[in-house]
This record gives C-alpha cells, sequence and structure tokens, in this order.
C-alpha cells in the first residue's frame, strides 16, 4: 500500500498519478486561455508550456500539444515529472483545447490528474473561430473561414466534451457564467482545485480584458451573443442546419 513506502517512493508515485497535475480543456476559442491565465496567476500553481516541458518551442503560445507530438507515455510521464520536481509543491496546469479528442489517453497516463472542462455557447464559438478564420493577420493560420467547417470542428468538439462529462466527471467552468461574475466563480474553481483563494481579486484583476496574454489576437472582446456582430444570416443558418 501507498502509505507503507517511503516518503521519497510515495513522492514518485504522487507524481506518476498527477496528483498535482490539472489539464484545461474545451473547443477553440471556448475560453481555455483566459481559464489558463486566471489558474497560472496563482502563486501555487505553474503553467506547463512547450518549453518547460522541454519540447520544441511554441514562441508566446499558451499550448503545448503534449498529447499529440508522437510521444509515448511514459516520455509524457518523464516531462511532467521533471516539471513538478523543479517546482516542489506547486500545481501544475496545462491548456491545449485539441486534447479534449485524447482525454481518455491523458485520464490512462495520469489517472489522479484533474480535468476542467470549459464551455461556451456553440454559436459564440463557431463565431469566434470564423473571426479568427476570416482575418489576414490571425495567429490561429488554419481557422476555419468558412461556416460549414467551422460547424462541424465545433460539433467534433462538442461530442467530445459529452463524453468527457460523461465519462469523466471533468470540473466544470461555463464561459457565460465567468463572464458575468468573475470573482465568484474564479473562487469556486480555486476552492475544487484546493487552492486558497484569498487572492482572487487580484487575480481576476490581472487577466480582464485578455491582459498578460501574450499572443495578440487571442482575446477579441469576449462579448456574450458576440455571433451577431461576426456571422451573416447564411452563417447563423448554416449554424442551426449543422449543429441543431
Amino acid at each position: 500500500m501507498e502509505g507503507d513506502l517511503p516518503a521519497c517512493d510515495q513522492d514518485r508515485s504522487a507524481v506518476v498519478r498527477g496528483d498535482n497535475l490539472v489539464f484545461v480543456v474545451g473547443p477553440p476559442r471556448s475560453g481555455t486561455t483566459w481559464v489558463l491565465k486566471l489558474l497560472s496567476e496563482h502563486p501555487d500553481v505553474v503553467a506547463a508550456t512547450a518549453d518547460n516541458l522541454g519540447m520544441p518551442s511554441r514562441g508566446e503560445s499558451m499550448e503545448t500539444g503534449v498529447f499529440v507530438a508522437g510521444l509515448s507515455s511514459n516520455d509524457i510521464r518523464a516531462r511532467f515529472k521533471a516539471l513538478s520536481q523543479a517546482n516542489p509543491g506547486k500545481m501544475i496546469v496545462e491548456k491545449t483545447p485539441v486534447h479534449l479528442l485524447h482525454v481518455d489517453r491523458i485520464v490512462d497516463t495520469f489517472p489522479s490528474a484533474k480535468l476542467v472542462l470549459v464551455q461556451r455557447s456553440g454559436i459564440d464559438t463557431v463565431a469566434s473561430i470564423l473571426a479568427v478564420g476570416r482575418s489576414k493577420d490571425a495567429w490561429w493560420k488554419d481557422a476555419p473561414w468558412q461556416a460549414d467547417a467551422a460547424c462541424r470542428l465545433w460539433n467534433r468538439y462538442y461530442e467530445a466534451s459529452l463524453k468527457c462529462r460523461v465519462e469523466h466527471e471533468p470540473l466544470m467552468v461555463q464561459y457565460e457564467d465567468l463572464r458575468v461574475d468573475p470573482l465568484y466563480h474564479t473562487t469556486r474553481l480555486l476552492n475544487l482545485l484546493g487552492l486558497d483563494a484569498f487572492l482572487v481579486r487580484a487575480i481576476v484583476d490581472k487577466c480582464e480584458g485578455g491582459r498578460n496574454i501574450p499572443i495578440k489576437g487571442v482575446f477579441r472582446k469576449g462579448k456574450v451573443g458576440a455571433y451577431r456582430d461576426v456571422m451573416s444570416d447564411e452563417d447563423v443558418a448554416t449554424f442551426r442546419e449543422i449543429c441543431g
């Protein structure tokens, strides 16, 4: 039993299980970057990046893609173990939207890790995808710019979200709720993760309006109901046909 192990072996086992790991997942443009920033501003949290996991640098990107980089599960464990040992006592938080499609592997690799699933109105998420895809200066170079492609992409993530909720019972963050009352919902998330919320106001203020997010254009307006400013009547009709 783990309780009979020497302290060093218990610590090693905890790292392998992922006791100190949190994976933020959700569809692209659903608010996962915001949630990561809120968590990473906490003094007891370190954000995993490609750089500190010893992977090829992604520059200012806040995503690692560690579960889609062709690495073995043992290699992934070793990288998170090294990051954890470099930051003793810290919670490690990782965010990559596409990992929502690979949640089963995350759970198999780190059975004790926590999952945070971010949800946002489907039509606003599709609108945000289209806004990025239709911008010539977009940081997301292959973002869909046609409504049908954006809708099919969102459908894929929506189905993965449902599967994740049923099979893995993640902690839930609703984007619209976070916009209405960021103090309450950030406090709630910190409490669920076992983090002290005494600095929550400073944390929320640091992240308000996209502040401290390094990639230009990642945060747009963050508006609820933003699809009305982005999507044509034809786009909206396409969403209703494909996404329901």
